[in-house]
């Protein structure tokens, strides 16, 4: 299994209405039924998220692949 992020960021102090209408395209693409159809036929998935949740998403995703790392780790070693 592969795992990979594709997201948007904007520069700390880029104004707030710039910000919000970049969550408002994005969220709008990652809606439309074309787009999802076109990133699920080869197997992968769309998700949404936005502000905290996409550092909390990051963070639950890389204790996941430390963990793997740490098997194969000691797998390597036999």
């Amino acid at each position: 299994e592969y795992y990979g992020w594709v997201g948007i960021a904007a520069p700390k102090n880029t104004p707030k209405n710039i910000v919000e209408k970049l969550r408002e395209v994005t969220k709008k693409v990652a809606e439309d039924k074309t787009f999802i159809e076109a990133i699920e036929k080869p197997g992968d998935e769309v998700y949404y998220l936005h502000g905290d949740d996409v550092l909390k998403h990051i963070q639950k995703e890389a204790k996941v692949i430390a963990e793997i790392d740490r098997e194969l780790a000691k797998t390597a070693t036999k």
